[in-house]
């Protein structure tokens, strides 16, 4: 063949392949326009990433295009299409009514090779989804919280004297660390059998591997940037370059003069199973109460089939399928990871929040120390489960905190599994639906009379719309843990305002920004 037909073919076959993208991209991002559903105009391979990229609050960019266009539009991933919603009836039939056609969230980016093997309730999907549910549910039971609390009490004991250290000295303190420490210190303990002493050794690997995990926007990597802005090959892109992270991990493991950097995640994982293993072989611990024994106690070497529901199936309950209550020792290992990643980082955060409504209006502290002293006799170092139950104030403050700084969105999406219709929309299978946590927490509509933009914690004594409320998800696949979260949460609060007065520090205050990360923190 002569060397100039060669060449022109080869330059043929390039445009050709350049139009058929061309085409191929046009026509994903043809699919809101195809429905009549208004959004930001995509550019051309990276649809609205670049905009989401640069923005330095994911969610509040959510909140500005919902000003713009509306409770119901469209954006692009790349040319994956994503509803972005504040519209709660709507929501209301993905969370609930429909549930079972959008019974699972949109992927994390993070899967490891072989992760099908230890895939734990925060990404599982239908049967597998609703087995480990099952088998996780009692460990949030009031029963098992109750048994829990001696050991929620003992570190925020920690956490008390080592705050009462600073008091004395009358010196200004950030608790966001803190706080952290003590979340991490309380997950370890009262799930994972595992003493910690991260209150007081800021060195602590546990510690360090979690807070350098959670301080990253994984958005923003620039392997996750490439998996997301080219959703078709992501998967294959995220195995190469994880595949890459975990040889260099081994590496490391094996080579004691090799010092390649490494994924907090693959070491935490490592470590983690380190240890899943060791208590499984310990008999002196067996009666000790908490999840990961729960978890154990469920524990089977044999691998598990788990039969498909259908999506007119509501797999919610068990009365259609029986279910299989074993987990894979690689499930518990899942769970314990993450467990420990969402029950920590969340939690401190909220109570950096409270602590910062608490410094800054004193008129709501003092009417929480004033139900507190109520409730609970002074002689009380350690408020039982009933009396911590019995305010209603701290439930609403609790409540209002969260809805005015929500701090785990990333996890509030559903993904179609089947066609839909929901009012004048058509939801086609694979379309992820993405909540706007703002656009909903300051709908005067759903939280007035009073200014939504207004700390007020007696609006929750007025019964609202169901997805009018959304830091903890709806719908069968809300948090998990959220019972636990709000018991930790509402004990650190009762021993802080019994023991201190929260003062504000004009320094602090001046500085005090969001940052959305992993979480929504401060």
């Amino acid at each position: 063949m002569p060397f100039e037909l060669t060449i022109w073919l080869s330059v043929g076959a390039v445009l050709l392949a350049i139009l058929l993208i061309v085409a191929f991209v046009r026509r994903k991002h043809s699919y809101f326009v195809a429905a009549n559903i208004p959004g930001p105009p995509p550019t051309f391979l990276l649809g609205n990433l670049g905009t989401l990229w640069q923005a330095s609050h994911y969610f509040r960019q959510l909140e500005s295009w919902t000003h713009q266009y509306g409770k119901v539009y469209g954006m692009f991933e790349g040319t994956a299409p994503i509803y972005v919603v504040s519209d709660v009836d709507f929501l209301e039939q993905v969370f609930i009514t429909q549930f079972a056609k959008f019974d699972r969230r949109k992927p994390l980016l993070f899967l490891l090779p072989g992760q099908e093997k230890r895939l734990h309730v925060f990404d599982a999907n239908g049967p597998t989804w609703r087995r480990q549910r099952y088998i996780l549910n009692p460990a949030f039971s009031k029963a098992k919280l109750t048994q829990m609390l001696p050991l929620i009490n003992g570190c925020v004991d920690e956490f008390v004297q080592t705050l009462a250290s600073y008091a004395d000295e009358n010196v200004d303190v950030d608790v966001c660390p803190m706080y952290f420490r003590m979340t991490v210190d309380t997950i370890f303990r009262c799930a994972f059998s595992f003493d910690t002493d991260v209150q007081r050794n800021l060195s602590n690997p546990y510690l360090t591997r979690y807070d350098d995990l959670l301080s990253v926007d994984a958005r923003k990597l620039f392997f996750a940037k490439l998996a997301t802005a080219l959703p078709a090959l992501g998967g294959f892109i995220l195995q190469i370059f994880m595949r890459l992270f975990m040889l260099l991990h081994k590496l490391n493991k094996t080579f004691s003069f090799v010092h390649f950097p490494e994924m907090p995640l693959l070491w935490l994982l490592d470590h983690i199973g380190e240890h899943v293993i060791r208590v499984r072989t310990e008999e002196n611990e067996i009666d000790r109460v908490d999840l990961l024994h729960i978890m154990l106690d469920a524990a089977t070497d044999q691998s598990i089939v788990d039969e498909e529901a259908h999506c007119d199936e509501d797999i919610s309950t068990s009365a259609r399928t029986p279910i299989v209550k074993k987990l894979t020792i690689n499930e518990i290992l899942g769970n314990v990871f993450i467990f420990g990643a969402a029950g920590t980082e969340t939690t401190a955060n909220i109570l950096s929040y409270c602590t910062y409504i608490l410094a800054t209006d004193h008129e709501v502290q003092q009417k929480l120390q004033d139900e507190i002293d109520a409730n609970i006799d002074s002689n009380v170092q350690s408020p039982t489960y009933e009396m911590i139950d019995k305010l209603e104030y701290l439930d609403m403050f609790i409540k209002e905190v969260n809805r005015m700084y929500p701090v785990g969105p990333i996890a509030l999406t559903r993904l179609c599994m089947q066609d839909t219709t929901i009012g004048q929309y058509t939801v086609k299978k694979g379309t992820v639906v993405q909540v706007d946590p703002y656009s909903i927490h300051y709908d005067v509509d759903l939280w007035g009379p009073v200014d939504p933009y207004k700390f007020y914690p007696e609006r929750h004594a007025t019964k609202r719309h169901p997805l009018a409320y959304v830091s903890f998800g709806a719908g069968p696949r809300s948090c998990v843990g959220i019972r636990f979260a709000m018991m930790e949460i509402k004990m650190t609060c009762v021993r802080l305002l019994k023991t201190f007065t929260i003062l504000k520090c004009g320094k602090r205050e001046s500085n005090f920004q969001i940052h959305d990360r992993a979480t929504i923190k401060p």
